[in-house]
């Protein structure tokens, strides 16, 4: 933390919070039974994804790595007020944004779209083709349905994994639309005197084709509306995506 402080400090930004969230939920106990897999799997499982999970695992019991929650502050304009400025004027254009237009709810004046819930493969520049349903938990809309089969069916409980009953629904109509909603607030002529559009960046965009995935490279485009798609990856095979 103390490493982590400077830097920020560096970066006009303080340390406000440090929290060690791995000894407050008892992460290596509840988590992980107190035991560091070896990393290999008997039935020769190597995928990035259950490679990771155990990676993460046996060096967090083994006192390697830390849960820990950082929250860093940005460091303000000074507070000295000048002789024509009161301090509710300064606190209001310490907060002003004028990089980011909003015209409110006159839908008349706003961007007319609608963000579909579907998901796309992600092939070619225009998001590629409709792709059924990949959970059954999240987006097919029977999360709830297998919620309860699973309480009725359970043998164990784990108190630091319980989430409620009324998490689990088809989040994808909720995420198209929170971002219809979103995008709506943005006025019909955007950018507008801006010229530069804001972006939508899709972070681990490509798929990992060094642990056998597929490489996509516009699977969430169709959510971006009127921002501009990018995606980021660390995928080797990523820095051929243009």
């Amino acid at each position: 933390p103390s490493e982590v402080a400077t830097f920020a400090e560096k970066s006009g930004m303080k340390l406000v919070r440090d929290r060690d969230i791995g000894s407050e939920y008892q992460v290596n106990k509840l988590n992980y039974r107190n035991k560091a897999p070896q990393l290999r799997d008997e039935q020769g499982r190597a995928h990035q994804g259950w490679l990771g999970s155990k990676v993460r695992q046996r060096l967090t019991v083994q006192g390697k790595i830390v849960y820990r929650m950082l929250v860093l502050q940005k460091q303000g304009p000074s507070n000295e007020k000048t002789p024509s400025t009161s301090r509710g004027e300064q606190i209001q254009h310490q907060h002003e944004c004028v990089s980011v237009p909003h015209v409110g709810n006159d839908l008349g004046n706003n961007v007319s779209i609608k963000i579909d819930p579907i998901l796309m493969t992600g092939r070619g520049n225009k998001g590629g083709k409709k792709q059924e349903c990949l959970s059954g938990w999240y987006c097919c809309d029977k999360g709830q349905e297998y919620f309860n089969d699973l309480e009725a069916k359970r043998t164990d409980r784990t108190k630091f994994l319980e989430l409620p009953r009324e998490l689990f629904g088809n989040y994808l109509n909720s995420f198209a639309k929170h971002l219809t909603d979103f995008y709506r607030s943005y006025p019909s002529d955007y950018p507008g005197d801006l010229q530069k559009k804001g972006i939508f960046l899709d972070i681990g965009g490509t798929g990992s084709v060094a642990s056998g995935m597929q490489q996509v490279t516009s699977k969430f485009s169709h959510f971006a509306g009127p921002l501009d798609y990018w995606v980021l990856d660390s995928d080797p095979d990523a820095k051929t995506v243009s």
